[in-house]
């Protein structure tokens, strides 16, 4: 729960800064709705990152599931 927490933490901060300092979707979110809700996308695309920047104003929220696959420790990398 820790690790996903702290995932969420760092992912939020990140699309808060994409929105905030750059205007700029360079996540993709716009080609996730552009393939998932078309419809809707086709009304806003024009002003994704332009114009209305629906983009910066969006509340966009993370959640993060870890699932653990195997324990223990890497002692070296692989090459």
């Amino acid at each position: 729960e820790k690790v996903a927490k702290k995932i969420e933490t760092l992912t939020t901060g990140v699309v808060e800064k994409t929105q905030k300092e750059y205007n700029a979707d360079v996540l993709g979110l716009g080609s996730y709705l552009h393939q998932e809700h078309y419809d809707s996308w086709k009304t806003i695309k024009n002003d994704w990152e332009s114009g209305s920047h629906y983009f910066s104003k969006s509340n966009i929220r993370v959640n993060a599931k870890i699932i653990v696959r195997s324990i223990g420790t890497i002692m070296e990398t692989q090459k």
